[in-house]
């Protein structure tokens, strides 16, 4: 979509356009999300934005630490995936940009598999499954030298690397067991 727009009707409105979607999309599913919770009707106690203690908590900063560095070494492949498959492969732009799509298409099958296999495993096993995987496929990148390879290397990559994404929650919340505030 963005690509055509690009094209036809320019920039600003191409990024117009996205932001229709966006909104429409967020318009259909909010109310959705909210309707029958029971959290909205119960009145809650005013707390602090911001909790100092949590920079007291060794287990919290490491943590914080591990996540920063595990999400920071993996959005490389997802910058540059377009990059390598026109410049490396010689692959049409368009192409370039569908693997990139490739891989965002697979983590929608990686999404719904994590759930799954956190409650099999535990939400920690399958976090680092995934992080060793993705791993794994970000260090064999580099002997990819065709378009068959690269789009599978790309689904792969999708599947696992943004398995990463919905477990972090459930791993912070293992993680952290005084996470749950106090009573007073």
């Amino acid at each position: 979509m963005f690509n055509r727009l690009l094209r036809t009707a320019g920039f600003p409105w191409a990024i117009r356009a996205l932001g229709f979607v966006a909104l429409a999309a967020a318009l259909l599913s909010i109310p959705a999300l909210l309707s029958g919770s029971e959290w909205l009707k119960h009145k809650r106690k005013r707390r602090s934005l911001f909790d100092k203690t949590a920079f007291k908590d060794r287990l919290f900063l490491v943590f914080t630490a591990c996540s920063f560095c595990t999400f920071l070494g993996y959005m490389v492949p997802y910058f540059y995936i377009p990059t390598y498959a026109k410049e490396r492969l010689g692959s049409s732009e368009s192409t370039a940009l569908y693997m990139l799509v490739l891989a965002i298409a697979a983590s929608f099958f990686g999404r719904l598999v994590s759930g799954v296999a956190a409650h099999w495993l535990g939400p920690i096993v399958t976090w680092a499954v995934c992080a060793f995987a993705s791993a794994v496929l970000s260090l064999c990148w580099i002997t990819i030298e065709d378009e068959k390879t690269f789009i599978a290397f790309s689904i792969l990559w999708g599947m696992f690397f943004f398995l990463l994404f919905p477990l972090l929650h459930p791993v912070a919340v293992v993680n952290q067991p005084t996470s749950q505030p106090k009573k007073n």
